[in-house]
């Protein structure tokens, strides 16, 4: 006779704080769950924003935190995930499990790994949008040494000529955290820098600028990337910038196709990307 098949109440698929509050509620609440993550519980952050500091008043995040996950205000990345992966192991978890696919049968889902196959009653979806990075898309960048799509934070930059082209908050962070020991240039394709970007973050890029540690070109789009050098154009008018390290932060593809093939619909691939019916 063949062992019953395992149905859970609840797959998360994601170990982000996200998955992991959503993990721990379902613990308390005595269901059967399963927490999936492609890596390691809050890699994400833990990658590439470790010595970031995380506040609660961030921004348009002003809400009074009511989780279970535990979540200081004030500490870096790396210290939140350190904190953050104690939770987990109390948790049913499993890393290193990359999620194929998600299927409907009847009332249930199953959901494909690489290696195994699940099926839960509930399927929640906290894997976000970050996981392949935008590209300029012009000459001289792929398989560039000297060009990255984050900050490590875990290296050190001194006295370099910085490229950082985007408008966003990771551009603005980029910038903030390496103006101290090199020359930085802040580039952005629009006019202004992006609606979402955080005060703190406007505040500070603007004392850098008025002490002209960065030097910040608006309405400049790249156009081709040199070993060494890289032209932007301005109007009518080219520009060639030197630089010994160049960060792109121009966001993230989102991942349509999968969500489609989940029978998710979306709507927008760029700032408008939103799902057109979800629940939480």
């Amino acid at each position: 006779m063949e062992p019953m098949e395992t149905v859970y109440d609840l797959i998360i698929i994601g170990a982000g704080p996200a998955g992991l509050e959503a993990a721990l509620q379902a613990q308390s609440r005595g269901m059967n769950y399963l927490l999936l993550e492609q890596d390691e519980a809050g890699s994400l952050i833990h990658n590439t924003m470790a010595e970031k500091k995380f506040l609660h008043v961030y921004g348009r995040n002003t809400a009074t935190l009511k989780g279970i996950l535990p979540f200081p205000d004030r500490l870096k990345g790396g210290e939140l995930v350190a904190i953050w992966r104690e939770s987990v192991k109390t948790l049913s978890f499993k890393p290193k499990t990359k999620v194929q696919s998600v299927t409907k049968e009847n009332d249930t889902f199953k959901v494909q790994t690489e290696t195994e196959l699940y099926t839960s009653k509930k399927v929640i979806l906290t894997s976000g949008t970050f996981e392949k990075h935008r590209t300029l898309g012009i000459p001289g960048e792929l398989a560039n040494p000297n060009l990255f799509y984050t900050l490590d934070y875990y290296q050190d930059y001194e006295n370099k000529k910085v490229l950082v082209v985007g408008g966003g908050n990771s551009a603005l962070e980029t910038a903030i955290h390496l103006a101290d020991y090199n020359t930085v240039t802040l580039i952005v394709r629009k006019n202004s820098f992006a609606a979402n970007v955080a005060a703190n973050n406007l505040e500070s890029i603007d004392t850098l600028m008025k002490e002209n540690k960065v030097a910040v070109f608006f309405e400049t789009t790249p156009t081709e990337i040199h070993p060494t050098e890289a032209l932007f154009k301005k109007g009518t008018e080219s520009i060639t910038f030197p630089y010994d390290l160049f960060f792109v932060h121009a966001g993230f593809v989102h991942p349509s196709e999968f969500l489609a093939s989940m029978g998710i619909e979306v709507q927008g691939e760029k700032a408008t990307f939103n799902p057109t019916t979800f629940e939480t």
